[in-house]
């Protein structure tokens, strides 16, 4: 694919609305997290590991989701990853409901499951269009998931001060990675035809 090529291509808004909702949510996360434990009276100290289990999450599943997409598929593994962050974030939100304990959970399989999808969102630009003009296409989708991802901290902010906590930030972030597994869930990905072609 050209990139005038790929702008006209479903897979490409598809794959670039799932990127831009979960860098949203990423970033959202990292930038919020520290508060959100402060919030609930835990010591600088331990809300300073929030991070730490996002971030190991996402170790673990980056290093393990190529091999995965290798042996089960892409598309599968993809909507595994969206599908454990999603679950990642329906714990945060029951941690704020009801038991913070649910936070931590919440936060390994948030972070496992972006570091899992994020490793394949550059592994599938290359399968669906091809190498002529990746480094462009990487580009453009590169552009509209940095614009979610900056947008996550800030609207997540804005949405703390207007509600005075982050209940509501963190359930619009899990209806972000709904529209995520949507359009996951739609990409037209032959992964036979990936497997011939290597």
């Amino acid at each position: 694919f050209t990139l005038q090529q790929a702008l006209r291509s479903k897979n490409f808004w598809l794959l670039s609305l799932m990127a831009f909702c979960t860098f949203y949510a990423i970033l959202a996360m990292t930038g919020h997290v520290y508060l959100l434990l402060r919030e609930e009276n835990y010591a600088p100290q331990i809300a300073a590991t929030g991070l730490t289990v996002l971030f190991f999450g996402g170790f673990i599943g980056k290093i393990t989701s190529g091999e995965l997409a290798e042996k089960f598929g892409r598309k599968v593994i993809l909507l595994t990853g969206v599908g454990v962050m999603f679950i990642g974030s329906i714990f945060i939100v029951l941690g704020l409901l009801y038991n913070i304990s649910f936070v931590w959970i919440g936060l390994a399989l948030y972070g496992t499951g972006w570091g899992g999808l994020y490793t394949l969102i550059q592994l599938l630009t290359a399968d669906l269009f091809g190498l002529i003009s990746l480094g462009k296409i990487m580009g453009v989708i590169n552009i509209l998931d940095t614009f979610g991802g900056g947008l996550g901290p800030f609207f997540t902010g804005y949405l703390y001060d207007q509600t005075q906590g982050y209940l509501t930030p963190v359930t619009l972030i899990s209806v972000l990675l709904v529209i995520a597994f949507i359009s996951s869930s739609m990409l037209k990905i032959d992964d036979k035809e990936i497997q011939e072609n290597r």
